[in-house]
């Protein structure tokens, strides 16, 4: 999102009824993307945990909760890059 907007939303603030593990696969995704964005824009050397955690919206806490540093991120990151372009390859396969 070239606007500095998230293509994911957040989750609403306040009790809601979504359970612990759909609030962290949500933050999970929303930090992930946020990652990608910002390296896309500022590159790999000059992106910073604080860069990622305020494009996506979370807490420093909760970026390591879910990682355990900025390269650990980046690695879950390109893994899901690989299954989706690794599926949309498969899938190129199967309509020939």
């Amino acid at each position: 999102a070239t606007d500095g907007k998230l293509l994911l939303p957040k989750l609403p603030r306040g009790p809601h009824q979504l359970s612990r593990e759909a609030v962290e696969q949500s933050q999970r995704n929303r930090i992930l993307l946020a990652l990608t964005e910002v390296v896309a824009s500022k590159g790999w050397a000059t992106t910073s945990v604080t860069d990622i955690v305020a494009r996506a919206g979370v807490s420093r806490a909760t970026f390591y909760n879910l990682f355990d540093d900025r390269l650990d991120c980046f690695l879950a990151a390109n893994e899901i890059a690989y299954e989706v372009l690794m599926a949309s390859m498969r899938q190129r396969v199967e309509d020939l």
